[in-house]
């Protein structure tokens, strides 16, 4: 499933505490551009066999992402992939990268692509990525 900016937002205008539950679902495309972190944490909570996650602009219009809430299911146990685009090294896209390695134990890849404008930016980016604990022993960590 594949969630554009337009329907983002559209869902964040209507999301009122429920959101169905999609059990056969294992790959969402998201834009999170002004999302709010309440809709992200209701779609991922309602996906609980989700294990293919790509965000698209990772910006949020609220901060601290879900970071203070429980666990979604499907981060806990399923996504094995996540990939994270437009990537442009805020603290809050960090934090998200560091959520994603530190609390999902199934995950095997987390690919980061990249916006920087030099190899210097990217290379920082990168090597603070890579110090980030990881809960899985066999997740790698692609920099593009």
């Amino acid at each position: 499933m594949s969630l554009s900016v337009e329907t983002m937002f559209a869902l964040d205008l209507a999301y009122e505490d429920f959101f169905p539950t999609f059990p056969n679902l294992t790959y969402l495309e998201v834009h999170t551009r002004g999302t709010s972190r309440k809709l992200l944490l209701a779609i991922l909570n309602s996906l609980p066999n989700l294990e293919v996650l790509l965000i698209h602009s990772l910006a949020v219009h609220d901060s601290g992402f879900i970071f203070e809430e429980p666990v979604p299911r499907c981060l806990l146990f399923h996504v094995k992939k996540i990939e994270m685009r437009s990537f442009g090294g805020s603290e809050h896209e960090f934090q998200l990268a560091k959520y994603f390695l530190k609390n999902i134990v199934s995950l095997e890849k987390l690919i980061v692509k990249s916006w920087a404008r030099t190899w210097q930016e990217k290379l920082k980016q990168c090597q603070e990525l890579l110090m980030f604990e990881r809960a899985s022993k066999f997740c790698q960590v692609e920099f593009h």
